[in-house]
């Protein structure tokens, strides 16, 4: 059983292994897309990671002074340069 990040663009029908990367809690496992930008994810991880391309590349989105292990995204679908992040250290905005 393979694992990582996959994508599918056909409503599910065929997947494609985007990345290796996996994380290590459950929640975690919940990517979320923008709303706007299909090739922009959010991934919950300890770092809080966004990938450009689809999940292939991921990269800390900057949490110098934000508390780590994340476990929830919400991306405004009207304005996506604003998102709120639930972790163990609260709700932060970004």
């Amino acid at each position: 059983m393979l694992s990582g990040i996959f994508r599918s663009n056909d409503r599910g029908a065929t997947w494609e292994r985007m990345s290796s990367t996996i994380a290590q809690g459950m929640y975690y496992g919940q990517i979320i897309a923008d709303p706007q930008n299909v090739d922009r994810v959010y991934i919950p991880n300890v770092q809080f990671q966004v990938s450009d391309d689809g999940g292939r590349n991921q990269r800390n989105l900057g949490e110098r002074l934000k508390h780590v292990d994340n476990h929830g995204i919400w991306v405004d679908p009207k304005n996506t340069d604003y998102i709120l992040v639930g972790c163990d250290g609260g709700i932060y905005e970004f």
